[in-house]
């Protein structure tokens, strides 16, 4: 979805989010500054590194698996892959273990049923830049950020049944649905900035 398409002055997020837990901002923090000076031409900045690790490192039932990642960055190498991209040499399995869990608490069961038809609408919009991925991120989503959950809940709900656009990331959103969509996006926002006492 678009976010570009939503008027992100509207709300604050109605809820309170828990901040990131001090060992994954410092290990994240850490982590991408070291796969930065692999110089992988399709990497990314160190700034979406860090969002993307926050989001998948900071479920508290993966603790351990986040933990053993972290141990094993301290001590590996970094170079780039097939893709282009940074990738710790010697955590091959600490990195596939910490996926695998972020994997098996982010899907949402109950997310099924709303998600078939949510991206049969999707897709029914033909915007380029949507793949054949919504079905399996859709139900992953909102618990990048646990606690803004049931405002992806509300968007889906509202985009299964309401026209939608391209917008100008090449996406399908649902402009009537904007209210739900800036809600949850200020929501992923803050949850991920948000630091607590650990410093950014």
């Amino acid at each position: 979805m678009d976010a570009g398409a939503f008027d992100a002055g509207i709300v604050e997020p109605p809820i309170q989010i828990p901040p990131i837990r001090p060992e994954v901002v410092d290990g994240c923090n850490a982590l991408c500054a070291k796969e930065a000076t692999a110089n992988c031409p399709n990497q990314g900045t160190v700034g979406s590194c860090v969002t993307g690790c926050r989001f998948l490192l900071n479920n508290p039932k993966c603790a351990t698996r986040t933990s053993a990642l972290l141990k094993c960055e301290a001590t590996s190498d970094v170079a780039c892959d097939t893709q282009g991209k940074a990738t710790l040499t010697s955590c091959a399995a600490e990195q596939v273990g910490a996926a695998a869990c972020f994997l098996d608490n982010a899907v949402d069961p109950t997310l099924n049923g709303p998600c078939t038809t949510y991206c049969a609408n999707v897709a029914s919009a033909m915007c380029p830049n949507d793949d054949a991925g919504c079905p399996s991120s859709c139900p992953i989503v909102g618990n990048l950020i646990p606690a803004c959950n049931p405002l992806w809940k509300d968007y889906v709900a509202c985009a299964s049944t309401a026209k939608m656009a391209c917008g100008t990331d090449g996406k399908a959103g649902a402009p009537a649905c904007g209210i739900q969509g800036a809600r949850f996006f200020l929501c992923l926002e803050a949850g991920v900035l948000n630091t607590g006492d650990a410093g950014m």
